[in-house]
């Protein structure tokens, strides 16, 4: 059997209303009785009013509303939950059949805000496994921390132009990377010919430093001829190590433009984090190597 809740609103028709409210008014409540019938689910009271007897039905609310009580009209404190009511039927004895539902449930709230508020609020939603629910809120908890989803697959894809206006913006781009890949190439040619030019220089000095010392060397053949059979090796081996670093630069530099393009293809914030990340400590590794290669540029100058 059910049990009533310590506290319901009563719900009674307009024509009783005012006789009610007189009643509360005057703290004189002789002439009201409420009672249950004879039935055990507590569904059905008597309500009788100036002796004159009304059926009655407790229902459930679709919301709970948490009553309040004060003593001074400025401090309110909660007293109780109320999800229940207890409707009087209407002179022909009957409750609204729009309003009552399956197990007494109650289709509207009490303001008019909540009209037939379960059917427009507690509808039937589509039912998902629980798995996939806790996996989806777990993705959104790590993304609103500034992390990244699991099990992401990255992949750019280049869409075909479907008009002239993407068509245009596509060739646009194509000019651009054929421009950045031709400047790369002088770049690289311009190097080579400026290493080419410090190469024949530094024969030439060493040409000249030999020619003034003819004299001295030819005392002293075999000595001096094992020295700058070392020096030879030492300069090709500096040689060859500036090519290296070189080639290493050019490639930090070509993935530098890669990532930078990505960057701004990109709408995704958490990827636009990575690829920052990505091109600053590229950068870093760049500017190591140039400081590498120029160390490497003293020592040749110095031999």
């Amino acid at each position: 059997m059910e049990e009533v809740e310590e506290q319901v609103i009563l719900r009674v028709p307009s024509e009783m209303a005012e006789r009610l409210r007189a009643m509360i008014r005057d703290n004189e409540f002789k002439q009201l009785e409420i009672t249950p019938t004879t039935s055990n689910d507590l569904r059905h009271f008597k309500f009788k009013l100036d002796k004159v007897s009304h059926d009655a039905s407790l229902v459930e609310l679709p919301c709970i509303i948490e009553s309040q009580k004060t003593l001074d009209k400025k401090t309110f404190f909660k007293v109780a939950d109320i999800s229940q009511m207890l409707v009087v039927h209407g002179p022909d004895g009957s409750l609204p059949k729009k309003q009552l539902g399956p197990n007494y449930e109650w289709k509207s709230g009490i303001t008019p805000g909540t009209k037939y508020i379960r059917r427009r609020r507690f509808r039937k939603r589509g039912i998902w496994p629980a798995a996939d629910i806790r996996a989806v809120e777990t993705d959104i908890l790590r993304v609103m921390q500034g992390g990244a989803a699991s099990n992401i697959e990255e992949e750019l894809v280049e869409e075909e132009a479907e008009d002239s206006a993407s068509s245009a913006n596509d060739g646009n781009k194509k000019d651009k990377k054929k421009k950045r890949r031709e400047k790369r190439e002088k770049k690289k040619e311009r190097r080579k010919k400026k290493g080419e030019q410090d190469t024949s220089q530094q024969d030439e000095t060493n040409s000249m430093a030999a020619s003034v010392k003819d004299e001295e060397e030819e005392q002293d053949a075999a000595g001096n001829g094992d020295d700058e059979e070392e020096e030879e090796i030492d300069i090709n081996v500096l040689r060859g190590k500036m090519q290296t670093i070189q080639d290493d630069i050019d490639g930090l530099e070509e993935m530098i433009t890669n990532k930078q393009e990505m960057l701004q293809e990109s709408n995704n914030p958490v990827l636009q984090e990575r690829f920052s990340q990505q091109i600053e400590n590229l950068m870093q590794e760049k500017a190591e190597k140039e400081q590498e290669l120029r160390e490497v540029q003293n020592q040749l100058v110095n031999r």
